[in-house]
């Protein structure tokens, strides 16, 4: 079971590490628009790199980022514990959202 999962997190971490040096943002590539997450990636970078400044210029909620997508990688594992699988969805549900507002802000900010 360990090893399953160590192995799906390696998928994981292949395939964010593919669209951030080789893809880039498909939405980008087909439209020319950013999507929701776009500057996430540049955001990590500069708040690893000890830039708090610019990690919040590139995208405001990069800190919820990570913690997100490992809330929505783990669901089967936390369904088994009812009260914390609740809590993950919630807070998965309000990143949603907290993206989408944040998006269409800077939509009619542009306009």
């Amino acid at each position: 079971m360990r090893k399953k999962i160590f192995l799906r997190h390696l998928l994981y971490l292949a395939v964010i590490l593919a669209y951030t040096f080789l893809i880039g943002c498909p939405l980008y590539r087909l439209t020319g628009r950013n999507c929701p997450f776009c500057g996430m990636s540049r955001a990590h970078f500069a708040f690893f790199g000890g830039d708090l400044k610019s990690a919040l210029e590139y995208h405001e909620l990069f800190f919820l980022g990570i913690p997100c997508m490992l809330a929505v990688a783990h669901m089967r594992i936390l369904k088994k514990r009812k009260l914390v699988y609740f809590a993950a969805v919630v807070f998965v549900a309000l990143c949603a959202a907290a993206f989408i507002v944040r998006y269409i802000y800077r939509i009619c900010l542009r306009l």
